[in-house]
């Protein structure tokens, strides 16, 4: 059976179970969802001769003859293989007590492995598989992410047991669904990455993620379907809207009011993720919701990553009036003022919103504006806090992002919340204009001192505080900054800085007391200067193409031109940043991060193989697990019909948390 223990699995002794188990590898089970992080083909044999012609990294089968042995004992063995004047060196690290006597001066001998070059130029094999000699194509062979003292051949022969078992592995998903979606077998699915010569690898992989992204999606369906009730708001306030806002709804805003209003009336608690690129008027849109609340007697909490975003929030919300009486709640009110903001519709703060005594009068609906991705526990129990619990009722939950995310990340990372998509700048809005600068950054200042002197404002960034190994830090950037861009008054802000310091900074640059700010990616979300027209990033290539287009979003926020330079050194990688300069489309720009990047990370410590699968067939494979998760849960709520599945979901979850708490 899959559950038994690894130690009676054939070739798992004592020890060897031990160092899996450190591994958190305890069954038969764990072992076949332990999956290779890549795989190695070994189906073509090279002659020597033709290892000139091939780049390092190569994949290769070779046989030469031995002509030499080198051994420095407990250090090094080289073996010098040649074949036709033509030569190899084979070599091991710490190599086995006498192993050297192995090789012999005149043996014919086959290595397979990777293919790397001495300082010299010469082909070299590092830590080789010995191979079959005559060499003969060896296939497919896994390569299983590291366990401590159990070497990568021992993790095959133990896989190979275990795949002997997995013909008893009860399967979770129900004979209909394999069917119609055209899966194997859970076993088949587990031969089929585990012994890669098969053709049905990617289908049987696909098949391997889809079990995992079904658990995920079981167990947060089961949370959107155990909200209970909430406050029903039916007034229709479309009209004081449009009177309030300064400028005409776009199409997306006016669609995303609809859905919000549409939930506010349903009865049911919202767990909705209002998700748009920057300048995409999200706050127009919270400006109505907190309007319909309000209109009913009821309050609204906003709360925000910092205390300086906080007061921006109120400022925007209390110039666009319509009765709205908005209130700020922070770490530093005084008691005596906090008693007065019983009486606001809407409280802003800061993560003072979540604490004990709040001076709260009917609660209804809960925004986040994210800085920090708040898990799925957290925003559960954000909710219990704000709303009374005791008599089943439960607040409206509306959160912000102004990060472009795919839709694919947005179901998984978000998938407790249903998606809304503000996917329409607003009229009028200027793009940046971004260029790149390779080798010299003097166009990028020249533009920075053009900016002061308008009375304008500048940002650069670093990517890093201290700085070293070829990456600017803001500590030594900073005052070179000071003498290159004198008189202009130059700031310094960064993540080490006390939050109360770094608060302090970015009120004077508000406030028109600094012309340049130097920072790190403290920068990154939700700062808005209007004054600010230039941004200069630094050694652009080490960051993340989403993150550069969250930067940029700090300027442009006026009517007057503004502009972004990305500058790199000569041997920085300029090909993978032009995205960025090409277009102003977060959630282009989105797309193609992650489709470089690939969908590796999206579990956090989740085992290595996700980044094997094709992005286009994953984005329909995270829909289509959310679609059947809704229909399974829809005819039978506790999967009593269905126990394999449930240990499943159970599972996934106990591994940790879903998704990480903090986004950095």
């Amino acid at each position: 059976m899959i559950d038994q223990p690894l130690a009676r699995l054939k070739g798992a002794g004592p020890v060897t179970a031990a160092r899996l188990a450190e591994r958190g590898l305890h069954t038969v089970g764990d072992l076949l969802a332990f999956l290779p992080r890549g795989y190695d083909d070994y189906r073509t044999v090279y002659r020597l001769s033709a290892l000139a012609d091939l780049p390092e990294g190569t994949t290769v089968v070779v046989e030469g003859t031995i002509r030499r042995v080198h051994l420095f004992p407990r250090r090094l063995l080289d073996v010098h293989l040649e074949d036709d004047g033509a030569r190899l060196s084979a070599r091991w690290f710490r190599p086995p007590s006498g192993m050297a006597k192995v090789y012999a001066k005149g043996m014919r001998v086959a290595f397979a492995g990777t293919l790397r070059r001495t300082p010299e130029g010469e082909p070299l094999l590092v830590h080789p598989i010995r191979a079959p000699s005559p060499a003969i194509g060896m296939g497919v062979r896994p390569r299983y992410p590291q366990v401590t003292g159990v070497p990568g051949r021992r993790l095959e022969t133990l896989v190979a047991s275990a795949l002997e078992q997995a013909t008893e592995a009860p399967d979770p998903l129900p004979a209909e669904l394999l069917g119609r979606l055209g899966f194997p077998s859970l076993a088949d699915a587990f031969r089929g990455v585990h012994r890669p010569d098969s053709e049905d690898r990617a289908v049987a992989q696909r098949r391997l993620l889809f079990d995992d992204m079904l658990a995920i999606q079981l167990a947060l369906a089961g949370e959107r379907h155990r909200r209970g009730r909430a406050p029903v708001f039916t007034a229709d306030v479309r009209a004081d809207v449009r009177a309030a806002l300064p400028f005409a709804l776009t199409r997306a805003q006016d669609s995303a009011i609809d859905v919000i209003f549409e939930e506010l009336a349903s009865g049911r608690p919202m767990h909705r993720l209002l998700q748009g690129d920057v300048g995409s008027g999200k706050t127009a849109v919270v400006f109505a919701a907190a309007l319909l609340v309000a209109r009913a007697g009821a309050q609204t909490l906003l709360m925000a990553p910092t205390e300086l975003l906080a007061e921006q929030h109120v400022r925007t919300l209390q110039a666009l009036g319509a009765g709205l009486r908005v209130g700020l709640l922070t770490g530093s009110t005084r008691p005596e003022a906090r008693r007065r903001l019983m009486d606001v519709d809407v409280l802003v703060g800061t993560h003072a919103l979540a604490g004990e005594g709040l001076p709260l009068r009917a609660p209804a609906l809960a925004v986040i504006d994210e800085q920090h991705r708040f898990g799925v526990e957290q925003r559960s129990r954000l909710c219990r806090a704000l709303g009374g619990e005791s008599a089943g009722m439960l607040p409206h939950l509306l959160v912000l992002s102004a990060t472009p995310i795919p839709r694919t990340l947005a179901l998984t990372v978000y998938g407790d919340l249903d998606l809304t998509l503000l996917d329409e700048m607003p009229p009028g809005r200027r793009s940046v204009m971004t260029h790149l600068c390779v080798g010299d950054s003097g166009a990028a200042y020249a533009a920075v001192q053009a900016a002061v002197r308008r009375g304008e404002q500048a940002f650069v960034i670093c990517p890093a505080v201290a700085g070293g190994q070829g990456r600017a830090g803001v500590l030594s950037h900073h005052p070179k900054l000071v003498r290159r861009l004198a008189p202009a008054r130059v700031g310094l802000v960064h993540g080490q800085m006390p939050a109360a310091a770094q608060e302090a900074v970015l009120r004077k640059l508000r406030d028109r007391a600094l012309d340049v700010l130097v920072a790190t990616t403290v920068l990154e979300v939700g700062v808005d200067v209007p004054a600010a027209t230039v941004m200069v990033i630094e050694n652009a290539d080490r960051f993340g193409l989403a993150q550069l287009h969250q930067l940029r979003g700090r300027v442009g926020r006026s009517d007057k031109p503004s502009s972004c330079w990305l500058c790199l050194a000569e041997t920085a990688d300029a090909e993978r940043v032009k995205v960025v300069v090409q277009t102003n489309d977060g959630f282009q720009i989105a797309e193609e991060d992650l489709r470089r990047r690939g969908p590796g990370e999206l579990f956090g410590s989740r085992q290595s193989g996700a980044a094997l699968f094709d992005l286009s067939g994953y984005t329909r494979l995270v829909e289509t697990a959310r679609a059947e998760a809704e229909t399974l849960l829809a005819n039978d709520p506790e999967l009593t019909a269905h126990p394999a599945l449930r240990a499943l979901m159970v599972s996934r979850i106990s591994r940790g948390p879903l998704f990480a708490a903090e986004a950095g």
